[in-house]
């Protein structure tokens, strides 16, 4: 296969993307990634080709200009001219590289998602089992998905629009899946399984930080009066204020030294304490395996690498589909959760204690950890990759199009049709 990968470059989504790309590369395939330019070291540096814009014009790949019109325009037009030179057979992206879905209609290529560890959207699955449920929890998440999901769909057309293909209209299991959805979980995570083959479990997916943490081993053999550690996943906020001057306020009365990944964080801390260290980007395989508890935004990778490693998690979620996956990990009892605007710090001494203390959290983590293990063996990308490699999924490739639109045809294989495909889409 030629495999043409495009995603943000933010590391918590383009990581997982740079190991599956990277397995693809050693079974034989053809790779290239699509991303901002700063991250294009990181790509090369993973063995990986990385296809530059046009010069002068923009990627449209920076998660926090995601759905601008003006980015996903960009992004269509970036997407297009890689698959002009590169000639793939088939686009792996996100579900917020909308360009990708854009582009995969015009030219009839093949779609795979690499998705998060939950169901963003509504799928008929889940409507019935949130219909049937007694608890208005349920039905109120899905009411949340299914507005989130109208948002994608309206932003999705207006990508159609820009690579001039005919608008999609939300179907009974979304088109967002695209024809194949890698789903980052194991089943004991994330039982629900739609009524078609489109959707894999395909494990947590984790790629590790490239660089180690040099002052972190240092830091942690210092002789402290603490007696354990807290890792911490400071993520995007989405203006909303940062859980973490509550969170350094309440380590004052907790027993407990923490380490914080300050990467992604809105939160700007002009002191820690000496019993915090802020790393702006630091391997969850470095700090989790002497930590007892962690404490993130509740997004993807982190809350993963917390379940993988069998550390229960404190979510504080705070949109971006985090609600969802805080949800998912308490229901499982892996974690405790409270909405990032109620963090106080009287709020999280409360919590955090119970955490540490709860020895059913802590046993239900570890069977989680071991299930992953049991699940992916050494091997983490191998379910994802033999998903890839079927053929299966790609000889039903375009039923989120041509369900609505019977008169476009079905895609056909790469090459010369490719390039009449794609000539014939008018400049984006």
């Amino acid at each position: 296969m030629r495999l043409l990968f495009c995603c943000q470059s933010t590391p918590g989504l383009l990581l997982p993307v740079l190991g599956l790309a990277r397995t693809m590369k050693a079974r034989g395939h053809a790779v290239c990634v699509l991303t901002e330019p700063d991250a294009a070291e990181l790509v090369r540096n993973r063995g990986l080709t990385y296809l530059a814009p046009t010069p002068g014009r923009a990627c449209g790949l920076k998660m926090a200009d995601w759905g601008l019109p003006d980015a996903i325009h960009a992004q269509c037009a970036y997407v297009l001219a890689a698959a002009r030179r590169w000639r793939p057979d088939t686009l792996v992206g996100q579900v917020f590289t909308l360009g990708a879905y854009a582009i995969s209609a015009a030219a009839g290529l093949p779609l795979a998602i690499l998705g998060g560890p939950t169901f963003l959207f509504p799928t008929s699955e889940s409507a019935r089992a949130a219909w049937n449920s007694s608890t208005s929890e349920a039905r109120a998440a899905l009411t949340e998905q299914q507005w989130r999901h109208d948002v994608f769909i309206g932003l999705l057309n207006l990508a159609l629009s820009f690579a001039k293909a005919p608008p999609v209209a939300a179907v009974a299991d979304t088109p967002m899946q695209g024809d194949l959805f890698l789903l980052r979980t194991i089943p004991e995570l994330e039982p629900r399984q739609p009524d078609h083959s489109r959707v894999r479990h395909v494990g947590p997916c984790l790629e590790p930080w490239p660089e180690a943490h040099a002052g972190f081993a240092s830091w942690l053999a210092q002789p402290s009066p603490r007696r354990g550690l807290l890792y911490v996943q400071a993520g995007r906020t989405f203006n909303q204020p940062s859980f973490l001057p509550a969170l350094l306020a309440a380590s004052e009365r907790l027993p407990f030294r923490l380490v914080a990944d300050v990467l992604r964080s809105d939160e700007s801390c002009q002191k820690w304490p000496e019993h915090a260290l802020a790393c702006p980007g630091i391997s969850m395989d470095m700090v989790l395996p002497h930590a007892s508890c962690a404490i993130t935004s509740g997004h993807g990778s982190a809350a993963l690498g917390a379940a993988s490693h069998g550390v229960p998690s404190l979510l504080l979620p705070c949109g971006s589909g985090s609600e969802d996956l805080a949800r998912q990990f308490v229901r499982c009892g892996i974690a405790l959760s409270l909405p990032n605007q109620l963090a106080s710090a009287d709020k999280l001494v409360e919590l955090i204690s119970h955490l540490h203390e709860d020895g059913a959290l802590h046993q239900r983590a570890r069977d989680i950890s071991a299930a992953i293990q049991r699940f992916q063996g050494d091997a983490p990308y191998a379910r994802a990759a033999d998903a890839l490699e079927d053929g299966e999924w790609r000889s039903h490739a375009g039923w989120w199009r041509t369900e609505k639109h019977p008169s476009q045809p079905r895609r056909s294989a790469a090459g010369a049709g490719l390039d009449r495909r794609i000539a014939a889409i008018a400049r984006v």
